[in-house]
Formats: structure tokens, sequence, C-alpha cells
């Protein structure tokens, strides 16, 4: 596998709610940091706006 997927937002566990990131863009930024040291790419998995702007800001 050439990706580490990251769910940015809930939703997708019992529990979690949607419309609310789950990550700040320094956590994510730390993850996509490690996934690049070993030469892995990240995807994002959002459904709330926030964690949408925090996984570009992450990125860039």
């Amino acid at each position: 596998a050439g990706y580490i997927k990251i769910m940015a937002s809930g939703g997708g566990t019992e529990g979690t709610i949607p419309g609310l990131a789950s990550y700040t863009t320094e956590e994510l930024h730390a993850a996509v940091h490690k996934a690049h040291h070993f030469h892995l790419l990240t995807a994002a998995h959002c459904r709330a706006k926030e964690s949408m702007v925090h996984a570009i800001e992450a990125g860039e």
C-alpha cells in the first residue's frame, strides 16, 4: 500500500459526530510528515468542512 488513510472527521465510528473535525491541522501535519518519512502518501476522509480545511493546510 502506498497510502495511509486518515479519518479526518467523525461519522465512521459509533459515537463520533460527522460534522466535527477529529484532528487539528497540527495533528494532521504530524501524520503527513511521518507518512512521508516512510515514503507513503496520505488521504483524508472528510465529512466536515473544518476537517477539509485542516487536511488541505496539513498537506501544504
